[in-house]
């Protein structure tokens, strides 16, 4: 098991070399204030701007040794993609971004959505999963809850816990 200072520090090594890459394709940034591990069942990480201050997180499990370093950097690259105005979506420019990532560093595959099976993340607990298809935050439930119900009806607008955006989908899960 890795020390707080460990991870911060792999971390930080993982963020320098996404810097590196973006850098000499002339991909522009906005400065990150903070890149921290997170436990969580559900995704790989997330960019969160908040008064114009980006911080990335990565899940932990990403971090764990027996974890291929492409892989990590496919999540870093693809959050650090995200910490721009006008990349906040995985359309227009942010693809563009990573396509020219993918075109220039073969061993890397940025994409929208990334799978969670190196992480082992299907968790068949959960039967649905609400997307977000701005932000691509992921919520899970286990019943069919009045979200649940309201979204699959169209009968209520309901909202992104990450980004705040109304533009979410119902996926279930057939166990």
């Amino acid at each position: 098991m890795r020390s707080e200072k460990e991870i911060s520090e792999l971390l930080n090594k993982y963020l320098k070399d996404a810097y590196d890459i973006l850098d000499s394709l002339d991909i522009k940034y906005e400065p990150i204030d903070e890149i921290y591990a997170f436990e969580n069942d559900h995704d790989r990480g997330h960019a969160i701007k908040r008064d114009n201050h980006y911080r990335i997180r990565i899940n932990s499990r990403l971090l764990e040794s027996d974890i291929p370093y492409n892989e990590v950097m496919n999540t870093v690259i693809h959050e650090l993609l995200h910490c721009h105005k006008d990349r906040m979506c995985h359309t227009g420019e942010w693809k563009r971004c990573a396509n020219l990532v993918n075109e220039n560093y073969k061993q890397f595959n940025i994409q929208t959505r990334s799978s969670g099976k190196i992480l082992k993340l299907d968790n068949p607990k959960y039967k649905y999963h609400v997307i977000c298809k701005d932000c691509d935050e992921v919520m899970f439930y286990q019943r069919k809850s009045k979200c649940i119900k309201d979204l699959l009806l169209k009968r209520k607008k309901w909202f992104c816990c990450e980004c705040y955006s109304d533009n979410l989908e119902v996926k279930i899960i057939n166990n």
